[in-house]
């Protein structure tokens, strides 16, 4: 009778242990055979201009002891040199011995149009050491989604008042810094101009900005005038400052921003006497 106890007694924990081993037996089968390298997401959503992704492509399985060489495959609707470039080797890329991550790092370039959506899909196409390029469908395949920032240009759309920044050189007795402005924009009589007839509130000139809708870094401003006197000091001391170089500056038709590049002169018309940042942002 006792030992029909002991053996009742022990059954339970005889099955369980038969469960446990069976299952792992059957998890190592499985995790050695798809072992495989994947992106880590499905999609990357980013804003056209100038910056720089880093997709990393993972290792699912353990450390190799060599090198893991991928291969991979680009379409998608974006163009090469226009919409992007790549900041590492195209099509390939290496996770290191002992390591468990390689990074693809793509330029995402601003090519100042007005053309939408674009796409760069990648798709893992091989993988060495014996493993798999994603498992199935899964992690073989990432999409870069490229937002537009290029709005349709209509100068009427910066028509309006703004906050306005100077950061500015020491000058005229003043110190350097950030000052902070406010001021209306209208539209001026030529195409695609506007005038700011506060520019300086110490001086006679109102400032015609000029924006090209062609190339959203093309701005010229040009004080009105002659003379272009933005500066005049006693009749003792008869100095005045003129505009120097041609100022320049950008503008974004999406934020309706736009920056000017300013730089003064003396009398002389050669000497520079300040230099300023004036950045314009609609209320």
């Amino acid at each position: 009778m006792n030992n029909i106890i002991n053996i009742k007694r022990i059954l339970p924990i005889l099955l369980v242990l038969v469960a446990f081993f069976s299952c792992e037996e059957k998890f190592q089968v499985l995790d050695s055979s798809s072992y495989f390298v994947r992106f880590g997401q499905a999609s990357v959503d980013v804003l056209e201009g100038n910056s720089v992704i880093k997709i990393p492509v993972t290792l699912a399985g353990p450390k190799q002891g060599s090198p893991v060489t991928i291969s991979y495959e680009v379409s998608g609707t974006a163009t090469k040199a226009q919409d992007f470039s790549f900041a590492s080797t195209e099509g390939s890329l290496s996770i290191p011995a002992g390591s468990f991550a390689d990074t693809i790092r793509i330029n995402v370039l601003d090519d100042f149009e007005t053309d939408g959506l674009k796409t760069i899909v990648l798709n893992l196409k091989t993988a060495s050491n014996g493993l798999k390029a994603g498992l199935g469908t899964l992690g073989n395949k990432l999409t870069v989604n490229i937002a537009d920032n290029d709005c349709p240009f209509d100068i009427d759309n910066y028509v309006g008042s703004y906050d306005v920044e100077i950061i500015s050189e020491a000058a005229f007795g003043n110190p350097s810094g950030s000052y902070l402005a406010e001021t209306s924009l209208t539209k001026g009589a030529t195409a695609n101009t506007l005038i700011d007839e506060n520019f300086w509130d110490f001086g006679p000139n109102s400032v015609i900005i000029t924006l090209d809708p062609s190339n959203s870094s093309n701005l010229v401003a040009k004080l009105v005038g002659p003379p272009q006197r933005v500066y005049l000091n006693a009749a003792s001391l008869a100095r005045f400052a003129i505009q120097g170089t041609q100022p320049f500056g950008s503008f974004n038709t999406c934020q309706k921003s736009i920056t000017v590049n300013m730089e003064l002169t003396r009398q002389d018309g050669v000497t520079v006497a300040n230099r300023s940042v004036i950045k314009y942002r609609k209320k």
